[in-house]
């Protein structure tokens, strides 16, 4: 009977650790968090940390952790800037039923520690190295005794593909009066997330001005119409050349909030101004070479990743 009655004095202070768990979280990940695998008892990071959203760790708890807590998130080193995180908690599920034992279930149990970073600051950016400091409870009859601390060591490091960006779309040039379709490729001055939710008030004004500028190149290979006396003509056999300046998801912003559908719309969306290299048949008759022309023209198009974006109906796309 005593015994009993210790199993669900544990089950109390557990259920206990399980309603401030939610409380603390808050809100559940984003369906946009990335899952990053960590060994907490080898205290390693399998794989990059991402930058510029949310995430969460996931792994498997030591047996003696019944509650992990992130305690602190430390950029660089031990005197490096703190990031100010929301109470992360994890806490262990225990079998009510069978009179609070830990059984098989509850020891093979995954751990999810979504990291809600406050508002007014950051997320990790690209390029540098994180420490992330974990406490691991365990319960007791006394309620949670700490029983472990894990420090572990974690890098956001992006690469060239993340700089670079393609899409495709229609354009008007504004001289001939052309519609034309164009692929091109984006190159942006600081590394892309394509998880970064672009209408999220943790991003600052210069972070929103680098993720969303980049100056592109391309090709126009089709001219759907026109409304000019010479035919348009392509400059090389692609197509013609293209370039300019882009702004991706003008109308994705905190001023422009739609939910999932601006998401899913406008966030892989573009506004672009610049620059067709076209040929025409000289106006003079009696010259047969065509002319090089220049025509400023602005387009809208979509980012070739919004098939995962729109994912089940991203399968029609690809």
């Amino acid at each position: 009977m005593p015994n009993k009655i210790c199993k669900l004095l544990i089950v109390f202070c557990c259920a206990l650790g399980v309603t401030h768990a939610v409380l603390a979280q808050g809100v559940p990940p984003p369906a946009i968090a990335k899952q990053v695998e960590i060994d907490l008892i080898n205290e390693s990071i399998k794989g990059k940390i991402p930058f510029d959203a949310p995430f969460e760790f996931i792994g498997t708890p030591p047996k003696t952790v019944d509650v992990l807590k992130i305690r602190k998130v430390q950029l660089d080193s031990s005197t490096g800037t703190v990031l100010a995180v929301e109470e992360a908690t994890w806490a262990r599920q225990y079998d009510k039923s069978n009179g609070g034992a830990e059984g098989e279930d509850a020891k093979a149990e995954k751990f999810r520690l979504f990291l809600l970073f406050k508002q007014g600051q950051g997320y990790p950016t690209p390029n540098h190295r994180y420490l992330f400091y974990i406490d691991g409870y365990a319960c007791t009859w006394q309620g949670q005794s700490k029983v472990a601390s894990y420090s572990l060591v974690g890098t956001t490091e992006s690469g060239l593909s993340d700089h670079i960006k393609l899409d495709f779309g229609l354009g008007y040039a504004f001289k001939p009066r052309a519609v034309v379709g164009l692929t091109t490729v984006h190159f942006y001055f600081s590394p892309i997330n394509e998880d970064t939710d672009l209408n999220d008030d943790h991003l600052s004004f210069s972070r929103h001005f680098l993720l969303r500028t980049s100056l592109f190149a391309g090709l126009s290979p089709v001219v759907f119409s026109e409304h000019t006396e010479q035919e348009i003509k392509r400059k090389f056999a692609l197509g013609s050349f293209v370039y300019g300046v882009g702004l991706r998801s003008p109308l994705y912003s905190p001023w422009f909030r739609t939910g999932r559908f601006g998401r899913v719309f406008f966030q892989p969306m573009r506004v672009n101004v610049g620059v067709l290299n076209f040929k025409q048949a000289n106006q003079n008759v009696s010259i047969a070479g065509d002319v090089n022309k220049r025509a400023l023209f602005m387009s809208i198009t979509y980012d070739f990743n919004i098939a995962s974006i729109l994912g089940p109906l991203g399968k029609l796309v690809q």
